[in-house]
């Protein structure tokens, strides 16, 4: 039985081993691939990508490797957003298109808020951290630690506080869309990725807050497996 990639990008400060806790819901005829940008992790000596264009056409030298088998494409928050684009480039290239995509804490990318976090004092910038969750206390108490996640932090806010939406034709592919009951991406900015695909959008609220996925990592990856499997046998393949 051929094997199906999913294709994981991850949240404003994550690296290859933010989903790690799926694995072990993983099935066998199933597997994860990670994403890392640069900067971080085993790209740690290359500089920082500040821009969403810029960052999807890494992501994009990184997916090409994995464009000849089935595949879906999983993003949370920041990755949901990098997925979308990596989907348009793929399009615009006429390159092996992804099952589906699976999108948990974010919103359509219409519904981007062009903020300015990144550019706030260190203090208020760490609240805005903690107030999103999923940042342990053990960083940004720890001086040495927080010094070292800021650049990276500041980074990926930048790609997603400063992107602007560029329309295009609609994408022809099912997205499923999880947010948080007490999330700050409301079920409106859910509700924005029927906006682009022509294909059914997938809506749920999970209880939690942005970082719900760490609650339910066994039920998200089943819903994943299962959507894509579904997707699958719709296009005449067997997963």
């Amino acid at each position: 039985m051929q094997q199906t990639n999913i294709l994981c990008f991850p949240f404003a400060g994550g690296n290859r081993y933010s989903f790690q806790k799926f694995q072990e819901y993983v099935p066998e005829t199933f597997a994860m691939e990670t994403y890392e940008l640069p900067g971080r992790g085993g790209r740690q000596t290359e500089p920082l990508l500040q821009d969403m264009e810029a960052i999807t056409v890494d992501a994009l030298r990184w997916a090409q490797q994995y464009l000849d088998t089935p595949y879906v494409i999983y993003g949370h928050s920041m990755g949901g957003l990098i997925g979308f684009e990596l989907v348009r480039t793929l399009v615009k290239k006429s390159l092996p298109l992804p099952l589906n995509m699976f999108i948990t804490g974010c919103g359509g990318p219409q519904s981007i808020k062009n903020t300015r976090n990144y550019q706030l004092p260190k203090e208020e910038f760490i609240a805005v951290l903690k107030a999103l969750g999923g940042v342990t206390s053990e960083i940004t108490e720890n001086d040495q630690i927080m010094d070292y996640y800021d650049p990276v932090l500041r980074a990926d806010f930048q790609a997603i506080e400063a992107y602007k939406y560029v329309e295009s034709p609609s994408l022809n592919m099912q997205i499923t869309c999880l947010i948080g009951s007490t999330d700050t991406v409301t079920l409106q900015d859910a509700q924005t990725w029927r906006q682009e695909t022509n294909a059914k959008v997938d809506i749920k609220r999970i209880p939690g807050d942005h970082f719900f996925i760490e609650d339910y990592y066994e039920e998200i990856m089943n819903l994943l497996v299962m959507k894509t499997r579904r997707a699958s046998q719709t296009m005449g393949h067997f997963l």
